[in-house]
């Protein structure tokens, strides 16, 4: 699946595939793409979350800008996150957060339409997103759903 494929699954477009990383689904839900070895179990069952820091994203100001607005909107709207799952090439995950370009790693596209996500907390910075699984979380895996 290509990672403009994953976005329109949920009947999004972004606004410039070579950069965004997030958009507004035509339902007003936030559809964000998401690093697979980033995601944390949650302390509830059937949660995960992720969190981050915009201050350490080393490039892509212009995703990064982006992504801070699609955040302060979805916190105020409290809008539903849905989910775009980024699985890095396994001999090349250990870049993920510590390389400016992240657009070179090799990596492939899922969706997860059983994950619900909402904006947990949000300081203009620092991020925490908390996903339901309306089925319960069980391992991640690369399957569309």
């Amino acid at each position: 699946m290509t990672f403009t494929d994953a976005f329109a699954t949920y009947s999004a477009k972004l606004h410039n595939p070579m950069w965004s990383i997030s958009t507004f689904a035509t339902d007003g839900s936030l559809v964000v793409s998401l690093w697979e070895n980033w995601f944390k179990k949650g302390d509830t069952p059937g949660t995960l979350i992720y969190s981050d820091k915009l201050s350490r994203w080393k490039g892509n100001e212009p995703g990064r800008n982006e992504f801070r607005r699609h955040l302060e909107q979805a916190q105020e709207r409290s809008a539903t996150l849905r989910i775009v799952v980024a699985h890095p090439d396994p001999s090349q995950a250990h870049q993920v957060g510590n390389v400016a370009d992240e657009s070179n790693i090799k990596k492939t596209f899922s969706v997860r339409g059983d994950w619900i996500g909402s904006v947990d907390f949000f300081d203009g910075d620092e991020y925490r997103l908390l996903i339901r699984h309306t089925r319960g979380i069980s391992a991640l895996n690369r399957s569309p759903s």
